[in-house]
This record gives structure tokens, sequence and C-alpha cells, in this order.
């Protein structure tokens, strides 16, 4: 099977999963009013639940605000403002792209690079960006490592420049806060709960009717059928970045899609999957490719500076950390060890 249509049909199973695994949580929910809908848009299949008696109207508006940061956002749709960025090397912007630009920014600051926008240019060597894939020479790697450098983005009020050999993507941004943006667009809509599903991002929009909070299952990254245990939150994003979810393999050798700004290879920090609980999904989204770069020990250290998320690591050699004061409810096994840090 090509590996595009390995991609579509994974995606299409992680949210039938997790809506048959929400679904089971409670039998009170049968007796809620809800609408669903379900789009295939940023490269992923996106699926959004609402609550309540405004949920229909509400849910067209959201498709319209999703198909709306597609073309503001995309680093393929020729119209974007990303594209135009990348073509042009300089662009007047809009206000929200400048302030995703500048959140990016400081996001790879804080994370001394770990994540970091303008590694395009080695994304697009292994072919990830056409589903054209290849193992780039070693020095092709060192040339496009000398286009990667977010501090070369220089933001001057609505002004974007970028150097001529240098290109950037907000994919490792873009799905969290599009999760923001519809979630924002559901409640000017009148709904008050929601649950939106974008590849590997969940977007909570308040708390699951009749019931504390919503149960999100966490993959297993060893098997994707399979979870590890869940977690019960509320009016939050849940954003995992693993290893299994866009790979290719050559000669044995497994090639995924986070890739190391710092060498130009495909991250090899010990983790297999790093899940990162957040108000903001941006933020969420940013910090849980950081942190599969960084690694466990210094993915730690991030979080000592700061009291705004929770992080859920799995380890190559099968171990779990649970880091905040998110509940999580392990599932029983034998492959997997568990710990908390606080």
């Amino acid at each position: 099977m090509p590996h595009f249509f390995k991609k579509i049909f994974l995606a299409l199973f992680l949210t039938l999963a997790l809506s048959i695994y929400a679904a089971c949580q409670s039998s009170d929910n049968s007796q809620t009013e809800f609408d669903t809908v379900e789009i295939f848009a940023m490269d992923t299949v996106i699926s959004i639940k609402a609550y309540g008696s405004n949920a229909e109207k509400a849910l067209d508006a959201a498709v319209q605000e999703i198909h709306r940061l597609e073309k503001l956002l995309s680093v393929t749709e020729k119209d974007s403002e990303i594209y135009k960025l990348n073509s042009l090397k300089s662009i007047t912007a809009s206000d929200e792209v400048v302030n995703l630009l500048a959140l990016s920014q400081e996001i790879s600051s804080k994370t001394d690079g770990a994540f970091d926008i303008s590694v395009y240019p080695l994304v697009s060597l292994y072919g990830f960006t056409k589903g054209e894939y290849r193992v780039p020479e070693r020095c092709e790697l060192e040339a496009a490592l000398g286009c990667v450098g977010y501090e070369h983005i220089l933001i001057q009020g609505d002004k974007i420049e970028i150097p001529d050999d240098a290109s950037v993507d907000l994919g490792a941004i873009a799905k969290g806060y599009c999760g923001d943006r519809v979630a924002a667009v559901l409640e000017q809509n009148g709904v008050s709960s929601a649950v939106i599903s974008i590849g590997g991002n969940v977007r909570l929009l308040g708390k699951k009717p009749d019931a504390d909070g919503y149960s999100i299952a966490i993959r297993d990254p060893n098997n994707t059928q399979e979870y590890i245990g869940s977690v019960t939150v509320s009016d939050c994003s849940v954003v995992t970045s693993g290893s299994y979810q866009r790979y290719f393999e050559e000669n044995g050798v497994i090639y995924h899609h986070i890739i190391d700004p710092k060498t130009g290879l495909c991250a090899d920090s010990g983790l297999s999957s790093v899940t990162v609980i957040c108000k903001d999904g941006a933020t969420a989204d940013a910090l849980s490719t950081a942190f599969f770069v960084m690694g466990q020990e210094q993915a730690e250290q991030y979080y000592r500076n700061t009291d705004e998320i929770s992080v859920i690591l799995v380890s190559d050699s099968k171990e779990i950390t649970v880091i905040g004061e998110v509940e999580f409810a392990p599932v029983e096994s034998s492959e997997y060890t568990y710990s908390t840090t606080k």
C-alpha cells in the first residue's frame, strides 16, 4: 500500500478509534444531542463532534474556518501567505500570520532551537513534503543545514523577511492553532462542549456533557492499534508527536518526519512518543515536537520552569513518564513501566 494511502488509512483509523473510545466512556452520552462532521484538510483527517442544539450551524462555520486557515498557512497552497513568503522571501503579512510566526520564534528560543519552523529544507530533502521519500546524502544535509535558523526570520511590524536560501513550514504548530480557532468559532456559534480531532491533535471545548471530563486515549507508539492509557481532561489541547506518525523505511532503517534542526537527521532522543497537554493548542503542538527532539531530561527541565503544561513521555525502552498534574490511567501491560514526576 503506498505510504500516502497508509497515512489516510491511519488517520481515519485514529479518528474512528477516538470516537469509539470516547463513546464508551459514558452511557449517559447517548442521551445528549450532538452533531459531527469529518473532512480531509491540512494533510489529515479532521473530525469534530459538537454538542447542543446549535451544533449543526456551528459545525458549518467551523469547516469554513478550517478551509480559511489552510489557504492562509499552507506551505503548498500558492495563494497562502506562507507559500508567498517562501517564494518571494519578503511579504506584508496579516496579523494572524505575524503572531503565529512570532510565537514560533518564542518557542524556538525557549527550546534552544529544538522547535524550528525553518527546518523545511531538511524535511523536503527526505521527501516528506511530496511523499517522494529518499535518504539524502550527507553533503545535501550539510548544505540544507546552512539554510536553517529561526533567528534569521525577521519580523518588523507586518513585514516578514527570510534569507534567500531559507523556507518555513508551520506544519508543527498550525494544527494546534487550527484547533484553537475552531474551538473559538464553535463557542461563538453557541456550542459550549466539543471534541476537535486533527490528526494527532485533540482540542477539547468545555467539559463533556454529564461527565467530569473527556477521556482521551494515548496511542501505543509500538502498536498503533492499542493504547498505553488515557487522560481525563477538559477545555484544553492534547497533542501527540511520535515517530510512528509519518515515516518510511529503506534498507531496514526507519526514517521519520521529526527532524533535528541541529543535525539534519531524524530525531533520536530515546523517545518514541510525546504528548503535551496545554490550554493553548499551538503551544502544545510546538512543544510536543520540541520535546521529542530534546529528549526526556531536557523536557523535564523545561517543565520545571513552567506550570502551564503536563507531559507524557514514552521512551524507546517502553517506559512511560507522566509529568505534571494530569490524571493518567495506564493500561495494564507487562511491556511498559510507569512513573510520575510532579
